[in-house]
């Protein structure tokens, strides 16, 4: 006898296959092999048609570069004829103490031309307590409106809450901003992404593959960059920009 919930288990081993069709209706777990990005995806259907992640393309320049986004416009354009769906940012704010990394001036942060790669879509931007104000000045400059808000919940390798710096409390979060840019309904799947992710701390900056799996719960059928990233996060499923992308092998 057929159980009433059946659920069945797709699993990609290959890039050959661009996508598969699956008929319901029934609950459906999809899954990306291991050395993919995972998406989790279990629910009733009638038809679902799901495309599996796409290999990126990866930028490495400076942001305060024009050419650059340029390069990167004419090559989304050629490659998928649209902008980026979503954009996720982690800016280098300038702070008042001291950082082990080069930073960005507000200045030189708000100036960044980033309607050349998106004309609608969603923004995610990492943001930290000195820097709330000129983040919300970002968004009124480009055309943005703040949506919602999301947290990181920092844990050790232990799983247990990590002690970060800060000048009244030990900081174990992360906030960012959920923007968007037009009408953008067609491209967020419901309430599937849960607004506090957890994930531990890696490498400075170095932000959690949760995140990545949290942006493809809100909006899965979506073309995505990251700005300012890193060679260490380059993510299937995602283009990325910035000047650490492409790890420098020192002299010898």
């Amino acid at each position: 006898m057929r159980p009433n919930n059946p659920i069945r288990k797709v699993k990609k081993s290959s890039l050959d296959s661009i996508q598969s069709v699956i008929q319901g209706p029934e609950i459906v777990q999809m899954r990306v092999k291991k050395n993919f990005q995972l998406i989790p995806v279990q629910k009733r259907i009638k038809n679902i048609t799901y495309k599996i992640l796409r290999d990126s393309f990866v930028y490495e320049g400076d942001v305060r570069d024009l050419r650059k986004w340029e390069e990167i416009r004419e090559n989304i354009i050629n490659s998928n004829g649209r902008l980026y769906d979503v954009i996720m940012m982690d800016p280098p704010w300038r702070l008042k103490q001291n950082l082990p990394y080069p930073t960005l001036s507000d200045q030189e942060i708000l100036e960044m031309p980033i309607e050349k790669l998106q004309i609608r879509g969603i923004l995610i931007l990492w943001i930290v307590n000195q820097k709330r104000e000129v983040a919300n000045e970002f968004l009124r400059i480009h055309g943005y409106t703040e949506v919602d808000r999301g947290e990181w919940i920092k844990l050790t390798k232990n799983g247990i809450l990590h002690h970060g710096l800060g000048k009244y409390t030990s900081h174990s979060n992360e906030s960012f901003i959920i923007a968007t840019k037009g009408n953008v309904q067609d491209m967020v799947h419901g309430c599937n992404a849960q607004s506090v992710i957890f994930g531990e701390v890696k490498k400075h900056s170095q932000k959690p593959d949760s995140i990545y799996d949290f942006v493809q719960q809100m909006a899965p059928d979506t073309l995505k960059l990251e700005v300012f990233a890193r060679t260490n996060n380059v993510t299937l499923g995602w283009d990325a920009f910035g000047n650490q992308v492409v790890e420098v092998e020192p002299a010898e």
